[in-house]
């Protein structure tokens, strides 16, 4: 019967089971909405040491307020 747990430690093993899958979720979600602020970042720190130039504008600015938007989705 190796394995098999009867008792309040089986309610703990599944509550246990329960929080691990909960923080592997929220883990990934955290993961999703930081993702667009990092790229926001990169660019712009490229574009103020002079690296990206002034083609990526839109570009930049539309991933700063999606970034934005997440961010505040998020909290």
């Amino acid at each position: 019967m190796i394995g098999l747990v009867a008792g309040p430690e089986a309610g703990a093993q599944a509550a246990r089971g329960r929080a691990l899958a909960v923080l592997r979720v929220r883990s990934a979600a955290l993961a999703v909405a930081l993702l667009p602020a990092a790229v926001a970042v990169v660019l712009l720190a490229g574009s103020a040491m002079g690296r990206i130039g002034d083609s990526w504008d839109a570009v930049r600015w539309t991933v700063v307020g999606v970034a934005v938007v997440v961010l505040a989705l998020a909290a």
